[in-house]
C-alpha cells in the first residue's frame, strides 16, 4: 500500500510541480491534527466508552494520534527521497520505512486484541528495530561523513584556486587581491 501511494506521489509530483509543497503541508497538518487531537476531549470534556477496548476517548486518541504521526513523517521521509541525491536516497527511505513500521505495528495494538501479541513477538520485533536502528545510523554516519568530507574537498579546491591559480591569470595581481581574494576569505572566515 505505502509502495503505491509512493508511487501516485511520485507521478504527481512529476506532472504538477507546485504539487510537492501541498503535500508536504498536508502531511505535516495530518501529523499535528492526528498528534494534538485528543486535546480536545481532555478532562470534564472526555467521554467515557469503549473505543477499541480504551476506556476514555481521549485515551484512544492519544493513542491513534501518535501512530498516525509515526506513519506520516515516515510517509514524508520516503516522499522526500524523490529530492535527494543517489547515496542519500537508501539510509533514507529505510529509516523512513522503520518509522512507518512502527507506526503500523502499533496501530495494531489499537485496533486488534492485545493477546495476539505475546511478549515472544514484543521482544523479536524490539530486537529487530533495535537492529534496523542501529544500521541505519550507520548508513546515515557514513553518509554525513562522506558529505563533509566531499564539502571539505571542495572547499579546498575552491581555496587553492582563489589563492595560487587565479592571481597567475589576472592582469593585476594587487587589484585582484584587493578587490577580490580577500573579501572572499574574509567572507568566509566570518562565516565560520
Amino acid at each position: 500500500m505505502m509502495i503505491f501511494i509512493s508511487r501516485v506521489l511520485t507521478k504527481i509530483k512529476s506532472t504538477r510541480p507546485g504539487i510537492t509543497a501541498a503535500t508536504v503541508s498536508g502531511a505535516a497538518a495530518i501529523a499535528i491534527i492526528a498528534r494534538v487531537g485528543y486535546i480536545l476531549y481532555n478532562g470534564d470534556r472526555d467521554i467515557e466508552g469503549d473505543f477499541m477496548g480504551f476506556r476514555w476517548l481521549s485515551s484512544f486518541l492519544y493513542s491513534f494520534g501518535i501512530e498516525i504521526a509515526f506513519i506520516t513523517v515516515g510517509m514524508v521521509i520516503n516522499y522526500s527521497t524523490n529530492f535527494m541525491t543517489k547515496d542519500a536516497v537508501n539510509p533514507f527511505r529505510f529509516f523512513g520505512w522503520a518509522i512507518q513500521g512502527v507506526g503500523f505495528f502499533f496501530m495494531f495494538w489499537i485496533f486488534i486484541d492485545a493477546s495476539i501479541f505475546g511478549d515472544n513477538v514484543e521482544i523479536a520485533f524490539s530486537i529487530c528495530f533495535a537492529i534496523v536502528a542501529v544500521f541505519v545510523q550507520t548508513k546515515l554516519r557514513k553518509f554525513f561523513t562522506n558529505h563533509i568530507s566531499s564539502l571539505k574537498r571542495i572547499i579546498r579546491r575552491l581555496n587553492n584556486t582563489i589563492i595560487l591559480e587565479t592571481p597567475n591569470h589576472v592582469k593585476d595581481v594587487e587589484v585582484y587581491y584587493d578587490e577580490v581574494m580577500w573579501p572572499v576569505l574574509n567572507e568566509v572566515a566570518d562565516e565560520l
